[in-house]
């Protein structure tokens, strides 16, 4: 199966990977993330392009760390 990181994920975050996302928008975004949500998609999954998640959660996933999404499952969109 081929894979292209442009192509978008929709993936449940966990209560830590949503911190992480919104501590991440904020130091992007300043006092600005407040209105910027580009991410969520409805009320409880988020939508990516994999490149982006990659970029945003990835020096957050590590062996023994605290899963920043639910079941480590991504859908592709």
């Amino acid at each position: 199966m081929k894979f292209n990181i442009n192509y978008d994920v929709r993936v449940k975050l966990t209560e830590y990977g949503e911190e992480v996302l919104n501590k991440r928008l904020n130091d992007m975004y300043g006092k600005e993330a407040s209105i910027i949500k580009p991410y969520r998609q409805d009320g409880e999954y988020f939508r990516f392009q994999m490149w982006d998640f990659m970029a945003m959660f990835g020096p957050f996933m590590f062996m023994g760390g605290e899963q920043v999404f639910v079941d480590n499952e991504a859908e592709i969109v």
